[in-house]
């Protein structure tokens, strides 16, 4: 299996586990939003949810993310490359086969 070495989220590093859940800005923006949405409405509300149900919501947020990702314009340099799959096909590739 080939897989990139920098980080399909952010393509700004080196991917790796250290990364991929403390320092990818992208991953972070997500996971902590959902963690503060979740700890204020069990706060305020009284009203929890399980983890797994936190994961799909995270997963649902990351594949817009990567949606979005897909449509930015890709520059002249990239294009020499001779296919680049897109960031939600490598998501459901690697993520949810």
């Amino acid at each position: 299996m080939t897989v990139p070495s920098s980080c399909l989220l952010c393509d700004r590093a080196n991917e790796s586990r250290s990364h991929l859940f403390f320092d990818c800005l992208v991953s972070a923006e997500a996971v902590c939003y959902v963690l503060w949405r979740e700890r204020n409405l069990r706060l305020h509300n009284s009203t929890s949810r399980s983890a797994h149900l936190l994961i799909k919501e995270i997963q649902v947020i990351m594949k817009a993310k990567l949606i979005g990702m897909d449509r930015i314009p890709v520059q002249p340099t990239q294009r020499s490359q001779s296919f680049q799959e897109s960031h939600l096909v490598t998501w459901f590739t690697y993520f949810q086969p």
